[in-house]
Order: structure tokens, then sequence, then C-alpha cells
């Protein structure tokens, strides 16, 4: 059948904004592709905008749902498996920066369930430094909050703060050499986590935290080469990490390392 599509861009003083959209309504089909009886509305919407509020602080979104799993592939606008929406606000100033979003998913895959796909609501990353001393050195610290849920399964609150000190040391043959100490605190708050310390599928609910120290020296050496036309860089990098390994508390869920499909 027929397809109406629609594309609407506007560039205002603080931005710009585009949004597109189709729609169409075909023959109702069943499991096995065979028409029946009626017509079926499918489509979808996407966009995306970008604003400046001020000198510091900007703000904008970038969105894109279907009607159903396999409209867009179905009718060329792509073959993704999850279609992701944000809208997000971001402040940076000198070094440090504060950026915070919400995000929907849409899974496009025959085994989604809605109610089991999270929301972010929100997430929100602070990062603030010191000024370097005479000796280059500064404390860094850093805070993350993360508010996950779902209809269905597991749901978790985090609060993560951080403070370190990076001391960096250069040599006149160009090694750079940096020690950095820091402790990190996370808070959870989660509801219906699987308890990963029995062997039946019991769940746990309720508040726990952990802290933990590290110690990192790293050394670098950044070479560069500038040719007629091209630039090669090559950094080799090596990491020396030490922190105390604990096993993690068992209402702690494994959301970070998780991809969503």
């Amino acid at each position: 059948g027929s397809i109406l599509e629609a594309e609407f861009r506007h560039k205002i003083k603080s931005g710009e904004y585009e949004i597109f959209g189709s729609i169409t309504n075909p023959d109702r089909r069943d499991e096995n592709g065979d028409i029946t009886n009626g017509k079926d509305v499918r489509g979808h919407i996407e966009g995306f905008g970008d604003f400046t509020i001020n000198d510091s602080w900007s703000w904008g979104f970038n969105a894109k749902r279907a009607s159903d799993d396999t409209y867009l592939e179905r009718y060329g606008y792509g073959n993704e498996d999850t279609l992701t929406s944000k809208i997000y606000t971001t402040a940076i100033k000198d070094r440090n920066y504060i950026y915070s979003e919400a995000i929907s998913f849409q899974g496009l895959q025959a085994d989604d369930d809605p109610d089991l796909t999270p929301l972010i609501l929100p997430s929100v990353k602070l990062h603030y430094e010191t000024d370097p001393n005479k000796y280059g050195a500064k404390f860094i610290y850093d805070a993350n909050i993360l508010a996950l849920y779902r209809d269905e399964g597991i749901s978790s609150n985090r609060l993560s703060i951080q403070g370190g000190w990076s001391v960096p040391h250069i040599t006149k043959t160009g090694h750079v050499f940096e020690l950095y100490s820091s402790l990190r605190v996370d808070g959870y708050l989660v509801d219906n986590a699987p308890d990963g310390a029995t062997l039946t599928p019991e769940v746990v609910d309720g508040f726990t935290a952990r802290v933990i120290p590290e110690v990192n020296l790293s050394w670098k050496y950044p070479l560069f080469k500038q040719t007629s036309n091209n630039g090669i860089f090559i950094e080799p990098i090596v990491n020396l990490i030490l922190s105390p390994y604990e096993d993690d508390p068992n209402k702690i869920s494994n959301e970070d390392h998780l991809r969503f499909k």
C-alpha cells in the first residue's frame, strides 16, 4: 500500500530540531503472512534536537519509535534490534561537567518483553577537578546517580561517589607517569534482584553498599610524526592497578555490563 512521509525541520535562535515520520494502512495479515479482514495502521516517528540554554547549559533529545517489531525493516527505514530514545541536559565549565539523561528502549526482536525492558529515569554524571598546583597534582571528584525501573523483574537505584588525587610527572624525554589514588563508595537500593548466593530462583530486596579503594600507576609514551599530508600518533600505555578483591553483595545487580538486545 501507499506510505505517507512527513519531515519537519526548524532552526531557531537557541538551536535546531528535526522530526520525521511515516504512516501506512495496509491489509491486516496473520502470523503466516496471509491477508485477513480489516486494516492495520503502521508507522514510525524519529527526531532529534539540540538547544543552548546559556554559555554553560544545553539540552536536547534523540528519539525513535515504531508501531511494531517489523515495520522499519519491512518498509526500509532501518534494521535496528533496539530503538533508543533519550532526553538530556549538559553543563560544562572548564574541566567540570554535569550530564543527565532519561532513556527508554523499544525492543524489536520477537522474544523482547516490554515488561522486562528497562526505563532509566534518570542517569546523572558529575565530574569536578581542582586546578593543578605547581607540581601538577589535583583532586578529582566524580558522582553518578542511576534509577532503573522495570514493570517486571529487577529495578535498581544506585548512588556512586568517588574522590581521588592525581599526581603526574613528565620526564625530559617525554615519558608520562601518573599516580592516581581514589576511594569510591557505592550505594544500591534494589527490588527483585536475583540472589546469586543460592541455586534457587530467589530474589532479594533492600539496600546494600560497598567501599572500593584503588591505587593506579600509569606510564604513557606519546609519539607523533608529521608527514607531508598526514600525522601519525602512537601512544603505548601501561597501567598497574591495586585494589582489594571482594565478592559483590547479592543485592548488587549487574546492569552496567548487560547489552540491551
